[in-house]
């Protein structure tokens, strides 16, 4: 039931999205983009954990901040199961990035399965 529908861009379909001129609609399909860099970070190399988990979603929230997303109201990863808040990584339990922010006044969401 997690299924997402995206557009051609990754960005997650909503009916927020005709709110967004082209050009923003170009810059939102850097909110999937960014997730899956998460994902790409944290799986990378298991053998570096723990990663630095605040350190990896804080740069990633300043990059988006920096290309014009005016608010970040979360950037965090969540056990799957419970939806608890999760500081370290454990590649053996079902976690996902969870993402809203704000362009031109649209707030987007989308999540990712790590």
């Amino acid at each position: 039931s997690h299924l997402t529908f995206r557009e051609e861009s990754g960005l997650a379909m909503s009916s927020r999205n005709k709110n967004l001129s082209v050009e923003d609609k170009a810059k939102a399909a850097q909110v999937y983009r960014t997730l899956s860099e998460i994902k790409n970070e944290i799986k990378d190399k298991p053998e570096d954990l723990p990663k630095d988990l605040p350190g990896i979603l804080l740069g990633k929230s300043q990059k988006l901040l920096e290309n014009g997303f005016e608010k970040i109201d979360y950037l965090e990863v969540r056990e799957e199961k419970n939806l608890k808040l999760i500081t370290k990584v454990d590649v053996a339990r079902p976690d996902r990035i969870f993402i809203a922010v704000y362009l031109s006044g649209v707030r987007l969401i989308d999540n990712l399965k790590l």
